[in-house]
């Protein structure tokens, strides 16, 4: 369906900024707003995959802070999975989030051990999880999710009349929360998981939205469907 800016919601993307600007073309005819709370920052010079049979990748963000190797990666999510394969491994879909990939790891009795690169701000523990269950599993944070100011831009999207805000992560929706004194009434937050709308205030609840499970494509169809829903007077 053809979307003309002036008939939507502005859009506000918070995310880092290469991930941001490729969610925004995904958008066509919104009227998106670009302002980063977060950048990606590598903590490690060189993290080897010496003695790993196979490496998880829970986010595309750990592939460029570590050593490529053609050896099997489990990912979440189509995007990282296509990126792993990009960087010479023998990647595979394991799953939409933590849960399924540590539920079909142990079905097939994969082999360790595993490493498992991810940033420094994480819920859970997938290594852990994983060793505990006979799977032996290294987590090591190879990238920090480093806190961005608010810029003018962030500012003045909050003024603007029935934003809608996509939020990826509970690391952003602190951010986003810590940053807004208070949501504007008309706003509509789309989350893309549980646990990124739990990291949220709870008297914003009737203001947010959440995917049926984190699917970029679904997050896509939820924020358009947001996008274009009037504008209470």
């Amino acid at each position: 369906m053809a979307v003309h800016a002036s008939q939507s919601r502005p859009v506000l993307l918070t995310r880092p900024r290469a991930g941001a600007e490729r969610f925004g073309a995904a958008l066509p005819g919104l009227r998106t707003i670009i302002s980063p709370l977060i950048e990606i920052a590598g903590l490690e010079d060189h993290v080897t995959l010496d003695g790993y049979s196979g490496v998880i990748f829970t986010s595309e963000n750990a592939i460029e802070f570590i050593e490529k190797a053609s050896i099997p990666a489990f990912c979440i999510g189509p995007r990282t999975t296509a990126v792993a394969m990009g960087a010479g491994f023998y990647a595979e879909q394991c799953g939409h989030d933590a849960e399924g990939l540590v539920a079909n790891l142990l079905q097939r009795k994969v082999k360790g051990p595993l490493l498992h690169p991810h940033g420094l701000h994480v819920r859970g523990n997938i290594a852990g999880s994983l060793t505990l269950r006979g799977l032996n599993t290294k987590g090591i944070a190879v990238y920090d999710q480093r806190a961005r100011k608010p810029d003018d831009l962030f500012h003045a999207a909050l003024s603007k009349p029935g934003l809608v805000v996509p939020l990826f992560s509970p690391r952003s929706a602190k951010l986003f929360a810590d940053a807004v004194p208070r949501v504007p009434r008309d706003a509509i937050i789309v989350a893309f998981s549980e646990n990124v709308a739990l990291a949220l205030p709870k008297d914003w609840a009737s203001q947010v939205r959440t995917v049926s499970r984190p699917d970029l494509e679904l997050m896509r169809e939820a924020v358009q469907t947001a996008a274009l829903r009037p504008i209470s007077p």
